[in-house]
C-alpha cells in the first residue's frame, strides 16, 4: 500500500475515498466475489478516479487487505471495551454477542452475510477466525486459565469454542436469523455451562 490510514493522521478527503472504495465494495460483493471485481469496477462504483485508487493502493489483493486489516482493527477497538472474563468459554460467548453487536452496526457487511448465501458466510467465518486469534492473544496474556496448565489448553480450548461459535453463527444467519440474539446468546450459555460442570 502507498498510503493508508495506518501511516498515521489522513485528511477527510482521504477518509472519504476509503469510505466510498469500502462502500462500493460492499454494494459490489452483493453481485459478484471480490476476486471477479476489476479496479474499474470498483472506482466507477465508487464514483472515483482510477488514479486515486491507485495513490493509495497497489491493486485489488492490496485493497483487500487494507479493508480486512481495518474491520480486524475496528472489532478489535470495539471489544476492548470489555473486561475479558475469567473463563475462555465465557469469552467466548461474549464474543459471539459483540459479532452480532458489530454486525448490526454494519448493515452493509451483514446483508452481504445473508443474501450471497455459501459465499458470504464464508467471508464471515474468515473474519471471525481473524477475531478468535485476538481472543487468543488476550488469552495468553492474561498467563494461562483457571482449570488448565497445559501449553496446550489454550489453543485446543479455542478451537474447540470458535468452531462452536462459527457453526452457531453459520446457522443464525445462514437460516436468516430464527431466533432473537438473545436467545441465540442464552443458548451458548447454556452449552458453555453444562460443559464446565462435566
Amino acid at each position: 500500500m502507498t498510503e493508508g490510514p495506518e501511516n498515521g493522521k489522513i485528511d477527510r478527503r482521504i477518509q472519504r475515498t476509503y469510505q466510498q472504495l469500502t462502500e462500493a465494495m460492499g454494494r459490489l460483493l452483493l453481485r459478484k466475489e471480490w476476486n471477479q471485481i476489476t479496479v474499474q469496477e470498483l472506482c466507477d462504483e465508487a464514483v472515483i478516479r482510477r488514479t486515486t485508487f491507485y495513490q493509495h493502493f497497489r491493486d485489488m489483493h492490496d485493497f483487500m487487505l487494507w479493508r480486512r486489516k481495518d474491520r480486524l482493527k475496528e472489532f478489535s477497538a470495539f471489544i476492548a471495551e470489555d473486561d475479558p472474563p475469567k473463563e475462555p468459554g465465557d469469552y467466548f460467548v461474549l464474543l459471539s454477542s459483540r459479532v452480532m453487536d458489530y454486525m448490526n452496526l454494519h448493515p452493509q457487511y451483514e446483508k452481504v452475510v445473508m443474501e450471497t448465501g455459501e459465499r458470504g458466510i464464508k467471508m464471515l467465518e474468515a473474519f471471525l477466525r481473524h477475531c478468535a486469534d485476538e481472543v487468543v492473544l488476550r488469552l495468553n496474556e492474561r498467563g494461562g486459565m483457571n482449570q488448565e496448565n497445559s501449553a496446550h489448553a489454550i489453543p485446543v480450548l479455542t478451537e474447540f469454542y470458535v468452531g462452536g461459535m462459527l457453526a452457531a453463527l453459520r446457522w443464525w444467519y445462514a437460516n436468516r436469523k430464527p431466533c432473537t440474539e438473545e436467545e441465540l446468546i442464552d443458548y451458548l450459555r447454556r452449552i458453555v455451562e453444562r460443559n464446565r460442570e462435566q
